[in-house]
């Protein structure tokens, strides 16, 4: 194993890192993953854009909806999220059990659906519009008129279907809590509701604003509801800029304003943060002891879950199932098969990739727990960080300039010209989505390693195993769970994608997103619930999975 010593001033610390071949593929893969964002990087740095006076007289507006739609959907989460985290760890009441789950299913339906979906709901033909005029008359139906397509209307919409993002990382907090020190508060003659704003909301800040963090970064890469609502933001922005314009430099340079926004989510997070913790000793520490609610106060708790629910998965859900009932003979076909098989096999590709790249990394930093392991680890999880968006334009750029060299290349060779070789395949596709996705197989795959003792690798090497027959027949077959969890997390998250998928898909080449927000935006939203309704179904699994492990690995 070579050591390679860098000094970059005199007086300053060595760094040194281990130059092995794992080290120099986990540094090979990482690189790769940054390609993207270096390429924009690059971009900003070129020549003028032609269409950017036009494009930048609607910055204003961009910058003005996309806050209004963060601020917006951040407080009605909070609003949803922490008192059903609250009410469902800390008290008893009808439901409570089904709740503790049931309000997690939000996170199965993507919001463009949920978009669709309610603007069907609430249309002039949807069943409340219809119900209101059979029973009461058109006037009291036109009383009651609700026009979602609106900018709060997409607020609305987004927070009934972000909210468990608070919810879990709420709740997960609230499970580390001691009753020793809740009933401490209690014993001072503290209200229930003073015990919440007072002690448990202060312990648990660093949690809610993680939660607030994931929502915000949703909320800033969601293209199909806002667009669907005709809400300018700034991804609605940059799609325009790169399809109607194609404006390279333009789209690229929206993208900086986008990134500009996540840096400051990353930045507020970091500093609320800061350097709190907050632990209890396993002497005091003593799980949470539910209050019973009786009477008035069992029947107020019950309702606050039920609204968020109802309004993030259960009306949607009913909706998608009675449109699939009418259509499903005329839309359920060879070539809605085909589509299905088409995203399935894209979502295994790009998962089963970003598991192999996962556990590389991982195992690495197993091997060697250097700074420079660490460092790899954290920059290859920035992919999750940056807008589907703004993701894909970098890969579509980088791609671009790499087939201009591979096709120059090829003609001064060979002497006969050639076809684009990586821009416009289901390649690219499967690369921006292991990029983005990275990290969401990650956490699963650290934690399974973490429950390895570093005693069964010594073992193993001791007996004269090699580190890579160590990794497969040691570590591996002891980490199937976790990699069973971090890969169906990376399916799902692909089968859902929309953003990324509308600008890389290749001709002629559909996914179930891109299918429903194709019928959706045609106004065939009844035909477009099926391929929504598999979505939805698919995206149930590891929802009830995650209940599991907080559940399980939290109380």
């Amino acid at each position: 194993m070579s050591q390679i010593f860098f000094r970059l001033r005199p007086g300053w610390q060595r760094f040194r890192f281990s130059m092995d071949a794992w080290t120099l593929a986990s540094s090979g893969v990482v690189v790769f993953i940054c390609l993207p964002v270096l390429m924009l990087l690059f971009t900003l740095m070129l020549d003028e854009s032609p269409f950017w006076n036009e494009i930048a007289e609607r910055l204003p507006d961009y910058l003005k909806n996309t806050s209004i739609l963060l601020a917006g959907t951040t407080a009605l989460s909070l609003l949803m999220g922490v008192p059903t985290a609250w009410l469902v760890t800390f008290h008893e009441f009808p439901g409570r059990r089904y709740y503790e789950w049931a309000l997690i299913l939000p996170l199965a339906i993507p919001t463009y659906i949920a978009a669709t979906t309610y603007k069907g709901i609430l249309d002039f033909t949807g069943p409340v519009q219809t119900l209101l005029r059979n029973n009461f008359g058109d006037d009291t139906a036109r009383f009651f008129a609700i026009d979602i397509m609106t900018l709060w209307g997409a607020v609305l919409v987004m927070s009934a279907v972000l909210y468990p993002y608070i919810f879990v990382t709420t709740r997960a907090s609230f499970l580390r809590q001691s009753a020793s020190v809740l009933e401490v508060s209690r014993s001072l003659g503290r209200s229930a509701w003073q015990t919440f704003t007072g002690v448990g909301l202060p312990l648990a800040r660093p949690a809610i604003i993680g939660g607030v963090s994931l929502v915000l970064m949703e909320g800033l890469s969601d293209y199909g509801a806002v667009k669907y609502y005709e809400v300018h933001t700034l991804t609605v922005g940059i799609f325009r800029a790169w399809s109607e314009y194609f404006d390279e430099i333009a789209a690229v340079r929206l993208c900086g304003c986008l990134l500009i926004f996540v840096f400051a989510i990353m930045a507020l997070e970091r500093w609320q943060r800061g350097r709190k913790k907050f632990n209890s000793s396993s002497s005091n520490h003593r799980p949470v002891v539910r209050y019973r609610l009786k009477g008035m106060k069992a029947l107020l708790a019950s309702v606050t879950c039920f609204v968020p629910f109802a309004l993030g998965f259960l009306f949607p859900a009913v909706q998608l199932v009675a449109w699939s009932f009418r259509t499903a003979h005329k839309v359920v076909d060879i070539h809605f098969i085909r589509l299905a098989k088409h995203s399935f096999l894209l979502a295994l590709s790009a998962s089963t990739v970003a598991i192999v790249i996962g556990i590389l990394i991982l195992y690495t930093g197993r091997l060697h727990q250097t700074r420079h392991t660490r460092l790899l680890s954290k920059i290859s999880l920035m992919g999750y960080m940056i807008p589907g968006a703004v993701l894909a334009i970098g890969v579509m750029i980088l791609f671009k300039r790499m087939d201009t060299g591979i096709i120059s290349i090829w003609e001064s060779v060979a002497g006969t010209s050639l076809n684009l070789v990586l821009s416009g395949t289901v390649f690219a596709m499967t690369y921006a989505y292991v990029v983005r996705f990275l990290a969401v197989g990650h956490s699963p795959l650290e934690a399974g390693f973490k429950r390895l003792s570093p005693r069964l690798d010594e073992a193993s090497r001791s007996l004269g195993l090699s580190k890579l027959k160590t990794l497969f027949k040691i570590n591996l077959p002891l980490m199937k769970g976790a990699i069973l969890g971090a890969a169906t997390l990376v399916f799902i998250d692909v089968l859902k994608e929309l953003p990324l998928t509308l600008i890389l898909q290749p001709f002629n080449f559909e996914t179930l997103a891109t299918r429903t927000y194709q019928l959706a935006g045609e106004e065939m939203l009844a035909e477009s619930s099926n391929s929504a309704l598999v979505i939805l179904v698919v995206g149930i699994a590891p929802i009830l999975f995650l209940n599991k492990i907080i559940t399980r690995d939290m109380q």
